[in-house]
């Protein structure tokens, strides 16, 4: 697969202000890549520096082989064939939608932005809002005639800055499921920022998660989760605890709930102190005669509850069960371990 952004050596800030350094990112066509970071961490900085819309300080950024900026050459933003949508959507409010999706289609034959207009209002299910203006329309609605204008011509590559992050939770899960939809269909090259894990993995094949001015880990949702590049990516992906271990071979490794057993081998020597990575999904817990741990919280999440135990020599996991395996605080129960692959960090 041909990558169609990449992003060299790039850093950038504010006047003298280094918010992102030595960032390095290749984006394949028809992927679509989400940045994941807190705030100030530098991702909507680097996406407007993509768009060109913000200076870099140094590096290069090419888009199908082309450069398209560097410290002293940058092309313009409109003519970088990248479409961009912003956080606030933008959108013109004396325009309908249909004017909205047109505004820069104006090289086009009436009969071309008409065909153009159509197809964008049929993909997003906006035909029937089409003559409507911005202040008539829901914020699920507003997203989504913006997204339809980025589109309108034709970009390369896909820009999206916090494209949920004005909607309700149950709203941005659906347009986010539905977004992906869209641009895998279309085979539309995307690039995401968000601050929110859950809706990066809905929506990105792959993602960089951004701290300290520098891109820690740039991969596929599943090996964030479960092949962390460093503590930082292990604790900002989803939940977990680090418990003290002694590595006893390349790949077990002994702790107080017992001797585990991996799926790869580490090149540390025999004896090393590591720490082990404990998701919620590598405990399982079951009434039994012989419970080791107590139930002290417990969070509902519909399908799920997440659980945390304490066990009877004081360490407190995380476990993540169905909802119709239901515990109650204060309870007894046995946890036994499901562990099938190990990550460790000395």
């Amino acid at each position: 697969m041909s990558s169609l952004l990449d992003i060299k050596n790039l850093s950038c800030g504010f006047g003298e202000e280094v918010i992102v350094k030595n960032f390095n990112l290749q984006l394949e066509s028809g992927t679509i890549g989400c940045l994941l970071g807190g705030s100030g961490s530098g991702k909507s900085t680097v996406l407007r520096v993509i768009a060109g819309l913000h200076p870099l300080q140094s590096g290069e950024i090419q888009l199908l082989g082309e450069t398209i900026g560097t410290v002293n050459m940058q092309i313009p933003p409109q003519a970088r064939s990248v479409g961009m949508v912003f956080q606030e959507y933008a959108l013109f409010p004396h325009l309908t939608v249909s004017e909205n999706i047109a505004f820069g289609l104006r090289h086009l034959t009436t009969a071309e932005k008409q065909g153009t207009v159509g197809k964008l209002l049929d993909w997003l299910s906006l035909y029937e809002l089409d003559d409507r203006y911005p202040d008539e329309l829901s914020g699920g609605q507003q997203q989504r005639v913006a997204i339809a204008r980025a589109l309108a011509r034709k970009p390369k590559l896909l820009l999206m800055d916090e494209p949920f992050s004005n909607l309700d939770l149950s709203l941005r899960k659906r347009l986010a499921s539905d977004l992906r939809e869209l641009l895998v269909r279309e085979n539309i090259t995307a690039l995401v920022v968000t601050h929110d894990q859950n809706e990066a993995f809905l929506v990105a094949d792959k993602i960089g998660i951004l701290h300290q001015q520098h891109l820690q880990q740039w991969d596929t949702p599943y090996n964030l989760y479960h092949e962390p590049i460093n503590k930082y990516v292990a604790q900002f992906i989803g939940q977990g605890r680090f418990v003290p271990g002694k590595l006893v071979s390349p790949h077990s490794v002994t702790t107080v709930l017992g001797t585990i057993e991996g799926n790869r081998a580490y090149p540390w020597p025999v004896g090393s102190e590591v720490e082990v990575l404990f998701r919620p999904d590598d405990i399982t817990l079951s009434c039994t005669a012989t419970p080791n741990c107590e139930i002290i919280k417990r969070s509902f999440l519909g399908a799920e509850i997440l659980y945390e135990v304490r066990f009877t020599h004081g360490l407190q996991l995380y476990s993540m069960l169905s909802s119709s395996q239901e515990y109650a605080t204060g309870q007894k129960v046995e946890a036994r371990l499901k562990m099938d692959h190990l990550v460790l960090f000395q």
